[in-house]
């Protein structure tokens, strides 16, 4: 509609999660990387952008919430595609009380290693962005057989299907809630770590590629 193209002319077509690379971590890898990073005790993970749509903000308000004996880890330089990013970032913190920002973990940029590790010993991912065109932690998460807590709309009930707890990105009182429920509830988390890899399990970079092939194949027939 907003740039009057006619819908039979566009394929949607999804973005796939190497499972070779994104699966559980065992106690070991888990362990290295709560060293590395001082992580004792359970943990949130927020992981991608600094950017407004990303609504870091609300996390940080939900995070606060908590108990004293959860941390929140974000994860990522913020400086990708905003380099306002960390700007944007110090001025949340800075609105936290002094006892919730003491529990904040910035890591700065993490190796895809590390990245799976950290998704790997994750309480949940709390990911409630406003807008996204995919939502590729979401998927990685899920294959690490980690928690989800995302938003409610754009694409991400597409790509979590049931292996993810929503909830409306703009209340954080809401999203607290969902994170108490997921890290109170063995049966809970249990659900979400098999339904999550069981969604995660149809999205793949062969089929992104077979399907962007055809869609090619289709267009060239017509040109």
């Amino acid at each position: 509609e907003l740039y009057d193209v006619d819908p039979g002319r566009v394929s949607v077509i999804p973005l796939g999660v190497d499972r070779a690379r994104f699966r559980p971590l065992g106690r070991d890898a888990i362990e290295l990387v709560r060293s590395r990073f001082g992580l004792n005790g359970p943990y949130l993970l927020y992981l991608g952008g600094i950017e407004p749509r990303k609504n870091l903000r609300s996390v940080l308000v939900a995070f606060a919430r908590l108990g004293p004996d959860v941390r929140l880890v974000i994860a990522g330089s913020g400086v990708e595609w905003n380099p306002e990013g960390p700007v944007l970032l110090q001025k949340a913190l800075d609105s936290l009380p002094p006892e919730a920002r003491r529990r904040v973990v910035r890591t700065g940029y993490v190796s895809e290693g590390d990245k799976v590790a950290l998704l790997s010993g994750a309480g949940a991912l709390v990911y409630p962005s406003l807008y996204e065109g995919f939502g590729l932690p979401v998927l990685e998460a899920m294959a690490c057989g980690t928690p989800v807590v995302t938003s409610d709309r754009s694409s991400l009930p597409e790509v979590a299907g049931e292996g993810a707890l929503y909830v409306d990105p703009g209340d954080p009182e809401a999203i607290a809630a969902a994170i108490e429920r997921v890290l109170s509830d063995s049966q809970l988390r249990t659900q979400l770590r098999e339904t999550g890899m069981e969604q995660a399990a149809r999205f793949t970079w062969e089929e992104t590629a077979r399907r962007t092939a055809e869609v090619l194949r289709e267009a060239a027939s017509e040109a």
